[in-house]
């Protein structure tokens, strides 16, 4: 997958031909979970492409978010960094366990 500011492609891994592509996607964050999982992030929302980038699953979340930025990789846990929705002074260190797909709050 590649995500651009005007499109989001999903490439064949063994061909490269172009499979599928969605344009001016919402989202702002991709990353590739230990497990091979892509995961895309958009201001609010988390979702895990499960087969193509059409068919999508929410990944819930223990608050609403705002402004998620995707940080780094420690083993099966994405950090992220994010501020509580409609509490903009509430500025969060987060994590999603690509094994559990559970989001957790680290501090804040």
């Amino acid at each position: 997958m590649v995500l651009t500011s005007d499109y989001l492609y999903q490439l064949d891994a063994e061909t490269g031909n172009l499979t599928y592509f969605e344009e001016q996607p919402q989202y702002h964050n991709l990353t590739v979970a230990p497990n091979g999982d892509f995961i895309i992030a958009d201001y609010y929302n988390f979702e895990k492409v499960t087969t193509t980038i059409k068919e999508r699953e929410q990944i819930e979340s223990p608050i609403q978010m705002d402004l998620i930025k995707f940080k780094k990789w420690n083993n099966s846990k994405l950090e992220f960094t994010c501020d509580e929705f409609l509490n903009w002074n509430r500025h969060l260190t987060m994590t999603y366990d690509s094994e559990t797909k559970k989001i957790e709050i680290v501090n804040g």
